[in-house]
């Protein structure tokens, strides 16, 4: 028996046997998912006027959000990448072999090359670009074609606190 064997869980879902959703995945709207792929838990797949893409050995971790709208922004998520936990997509694409950080934001229009590394807390601002193989630091705000650092997001107050500490170390010795 082909274990390969696509299944169509409705009229607008085509998901490889080969691939597993996590029973709490939510979807509204057309997807079509490639062969190994792994959604896990929380995550919530929107599409309208538009099919989303989701490649083949993809991970896709805990509480992402993914939204696909309109014919001219389709989201591609291609082979090999991996969505960390939380991060949240509308529009983007994608490219094989890239990495999503924790809670990242891809706004509308953004695309993101090969083998590309997007840290944690990122924002990659609507219609950027991050190149192939291109390390875009945790905690920033990237814009631009290609997409640059512009700002850094606001410092948690435990790391603030710990710097605060360090300098009156420092200061004192």
């Amino acid at each position: 028996m082909n274990t390969n064997k696509p299944k169509k869980l409705n009229e607008q879902w085509l998901i490889p046997e080969s691939s597993t959703l996590n029973p709490t995945v939510s979807i509204l709207g057309e997807l079509l998912v490639g062969e190994h792929t792994n959604i896990n838990k929380e995550v919530q797949i929107s599409s309208e006027d538009t099919t989303l893409l989701i490649g083949s050995y993809v991970t896709i971790h805990d509480g992402v959000r993914i939204e696909s709208y309109g014919k001219d922004g389709p989201t591609f998520i291609c082979n090999g990448a991996v969505i960390k936990e939380n991060a949240r997509i509308c529009n983007a694409h994608i490219q094989e072999n890239s990495l999503i950080g924790q809670s990242a934001i891809l706004m509308n229009g953004s695309y993101i090359g090969e083998h590309a590394v997007i840290g944690a807390n990122t924002i990659i601002t609507p219609y950027s670009q991050v190149q192939d193989k291109q390390v875009c630091e945790p905690n920033a705000i990237y814009a631009g074609i290609p997409a640059v650092k512009v700002a850094d997001l606001q410092t948690s107050v435990s790391t603030r606190l710990t710097e605060l500490f360090k300098d009156k170390k420092a200061i004192a010795s």
